[in-house]
């Protein structure tokens, strides 16, 4: 599972198929923290995160990073 950015005291991952799944997103794990994100919506689609300043500033670096999110996605994953 590579450490794709660190925010603090908190990780993003993209984790590696076969146990990962569509659509293509990546996870934000860190204490009383573990979400999976979609890198097209930055929706949420798993957990929760207190800290909405946080979640706010990753969304806002995954819009900007979001095609290198998607061609890390799917070389770990296949297709998109």
């Amino acid at each position: 599972m590579p450490r794709i950015a660190t925010f603090g005291r908190y990780g993003v991952y993209i984790y590696a198929a076969p146990a990962e799944h569509p659509p293509p997103h990546f996870h934000l794990v860190g204490p009383e923290t573990n979400i999976a994100i979609a890198i097209r919506t930055g929706t949420v689609m798993e957990g929760s995160c207190r800290d909405r300043s946080l979640l706010a500033e990753v969304r806002r670096w995954a819009k900007r990073e979001r095609e290198i999110l998607l061609v890390k996605w799917e070389e770990l994953n296949g297709p998109r």
